[in-house]
């Protein structure tokens, strides 16, 4: 399943939009209208009309793309690198059509499949749980820092080269849009109020995790969570207490399924089968609610409890339904599968699945478990071995 939190410059938060917020949104709007169309006449007024550097329309809407394009890159890449450089591992970044993951192997880039997350997204996940807080601080405001850089950076360059022909027509306009949308991404992303719908920005995590609000903290257990599972921690070996506080993110349908992921994985692990289930079924009911790149890893992993507790039709109605993302782990649909097959006797096919889940579970796209490893080696130990797979195993 999704056992992974990763920095969203929205992250869901329990509050409803308020009218101030909304009013700042349409005021906001209005602005980078009126700085854009103002940029676009500064820079026509220092070109004769008919000159040969003139930008005609399409030249300069593909720049705007262009620069917005880059100014979301650059924000993203900030969180990045922030997290890279308070100790946290780099998953996936993606823009726009752009995707980089980093694999087992190396590096991938790729087409971005989940059109949801073409407005921007990094992805990243401690090492060590060691002053969190400061450090999950640093990872939300090192993204609006980078775009106040690059604005400030990109206005520098425009201003220094606004009286000659040191840069084209066509350059000089790009810049001067790229500085406006850094500046507002900047704006919006740590200053202005989130505009509602039930979600904050990254300004206001900072402060919540510096004020020691009691939802951040229960953000920063999951987080360490994961951290300790991509660390090869076992789930029974995690602090209880951890797994306590993050159950506390009930209300936001992403973060409370993932909490109850992890704690069905902590239960599971302790050979608690009927407390898996019970947080396992909290997951199933949210289903519905979470974002549909994401849905389909939280299917695998629901579908793998339900077959473990012998609930096999339930979870093979799950996996026929689900439609893998790309950030579904091959290996814990193989693993699903194996199990399922097992459950029904079918111990050739379910020794061929499990052994082709260990060959995927090597090259993970994001997280791959002890835990998991261990439940493949035991389904592929043979035919006569997936016959005898239970629920014990898990143990």
């Amino acid at each position: 399943m999704l056992s992974t939190i990763w920095h969203m410059t929205t992250a869901p938060a329990p509050r409803k939009t308020s009218k101030l917020a909304k009013l700042l949104l349409a005021l906001s709007m209005a602005a980078f209208g009126f700085v854009v169309g103002g940029s676009a006449v500064k820079v026509f007024s220092l070109v004769p009309k008919g000159a040969a550097d003139r930008p005609g329309a399409a030249l300069l809407f593909a720049l705007c793309v262009l620069a917005g394009f880059i100014a979301v890159l650059v924000h993203e890449v900030g969180h990045a690198l922030g997290g890279v450089a308070v100790g946290f591992r780099f998953l996936f970044l993606a823009v726009g059509p752009l995707w980089v993951e980093r694999t087992g192997g190396g590096w991938r880039v790729q087409f971005n499949r989940v059109p949801s997350l073409w407005g921007g997204l990094a992805a990243c996940a401690p090492s060590g749980a060691s002053d969190l807080t400061r450090r999950m601080a640093w990872v939300a405001a090192a993204g609006p820092l980078a775009s106040l850089l690059l604005s400030v950076g990109a206005a520098v360059g425009v201003r220094l080269t606004l009286e000659t022909s040191a840069l084209t027509t066509a350059v000089r306009f790009g810049l001067m849009e790229l500085a406006v949308m850094s500046a507002m991404i900047f704006l919006a992303t740590a200053v202005m109020p989130a505009p509602g719908g039930g979600f904050s920005n990254d300004g206001q995590r900072v402060w919540r995790l510096l004020a020691g609000d009691a939802q951040a903290q229960a953000e920063s257990a999951l987080l360490t969570l994961t951290g300790l599972m991509m660390g090869s921690v076992r789930p029974r070996d995690w602090p209880g207490d951890l797994v306590e506080r993050s159950l506390q993110l009930e209300g936001r349908a992403l973060f409370s399924a993932s909490a109850r992921s992890m704690a069905a994985l902590y239960a599971l692990d302790h050979g608690d089968l009927a407390t898996a289930q019970l947080h396992n079924d909290v997951v199933v009911a949210l289903l519905a609610d979470l974002p549909a790149g994401l849905r389909p890893s939280f299917q695998a992993g629901a579908a793998l409890v339900l077959a473990q507790a012998g609930r096999v039709d339930e979870a093979e109605q799950l996996l026929t339904s689900l439609r893998p993302s790309p950030f579904t782990e091959p290996h814990l649909l193989s693993l699903s599968w194996a199990t399922i097959h097992a459950r029904r006797g079918r111990r050739g096919t379910a020794h061929d699945r499990a052994r082709q889940g260990l060959a995927e579970w090597s090259r993970p796209r994001m997280l791959a478990s002890v835990q998991e490893r261990e439940l493949l080696e035991a389904l592929a130990q043979g035919p006569e071995a997936a016959g005898h797979f239970s629920a014990a195993t898990v143990g």
